[in-house]
């Protein structure tokens, strides 16, 4: 399933991380994956990193072809209900300021947008939004 997700990772985005690279997140102390699967293909995964009581979202990716049919909703939900029953308090992610499908889809989410990085990427400036999953 690593070489699928390497996959999705390499279509996914401007400068993916390798099937090595996410071998080496996976096995992170704190690092939890999540994959949605048809058989035994990953067309969709998010990666999150977790300190204390709060967790980024590293990566989150659906297959180009399954786009639009809901899966990374599904993994950002599944992920959220998981860090809260672990007693996550936030969650925090950065995105492209461009991405506005994304940015739309986290804000449905729950996510706020709290600052701006700029020249994160590059040129182009990052968004970073926070998800409050238990107000402890």
């Amino acid at each position: 399933m690593l070489r699928n997700i390497a996959e999705i990772e390499a279509e996914s985005f401007q400068k993916p991380w390798s099937e090595a690279m996410l071998e080496d997140e996976i096995r992170s102390e704190g690092t939890r994956c999540f994959a949605a699967a048809e058989g035994k293909t990953a067309v969709g995964y998010c990666c999150v990193q977790g300190v204390l009581d709060e967790a980024e979202l590293l990566r989150i990716a659906v297959r180009r072809e399954w786009r639009g049919a809901g899966i990374g909703r599904a993994l950002l939900q599944e992920m959220k209900r998981t860090l809260a029953a672990e007693h996550t308090a936030r969650l925090f992610l950065e995105v492209r300021e461009t991405n506005l499908p994304a940015r739309r889809l986290y804000q449905t989410e729950g996510f706020e947008e709290i600052a701006v990085r700029k020249n994160y990427y590059g040129t182009e400036d990052a968004v970073i939004m926070r998800c409050i999953l238990n107000d402890e």
